[in-house]
């Protein structure tokens, strides 16, 4: 087996975004490498999150995200992403990517069996099985 390589988050928006020519054709050659099986990338859910966050900033569409994530991301040879086991149910299950960050927090808070937390976010009162509380 290969040896993993941290891959972060801008390289992957160099190579959707045209921002610097350089940079955005060496990132595309580089990812090109991991599909050829040349190199073995590694990322983060932190990463992920990161690149949710900054397409959403870009107006790109939910759907249009989860589709690339699932499809782009999460199927491509030569990389793989720390926690995504549980991390692709989570951006499978979400409506709208604002709520991204929440799903994920959600997923952690049930598998450690919290039950309670402080939050001003009225949101977290949907968690099944969980109570917000407010300091």
């Amino acid at each position: 087996m290969q040896k993993k390589v941290f891959v972060d988050t801008n390289i992957f928006i160099y190579s959707l975004y045209n921002i610097d020519q350089v940079k955005h054709t060496s990132c595309i050659n580089l990812l090109e490498k991991a599909l050829n099986g040349k190199i073995y990338f590694w990322t983060t859910e932190w990463v992920i999150a990161e690149l949710v966050w900054f397409l959403l900033r870009k107006g790109m569409d939910w759907t249009k995200i989860k589709k690339f994530l699932v499809f782009g991301v999460f199927a491509s040879k030569g990389l793989d992403v720390r926690g995504g086991k549980w991390l692709l149910p989570v951006i499978s299950s979400c409506d709208k990517g604002e709520e991204f960050v929440d799903m994920i927090n959600k997923h952690l808070v049930s598998e450690e069996k919290i039950k309670t937390g402080y939050s001003y976010d009225k949101a977290l009162d949907n968690w099944k099985g969980f109570k917000r509380l407010e300091p």
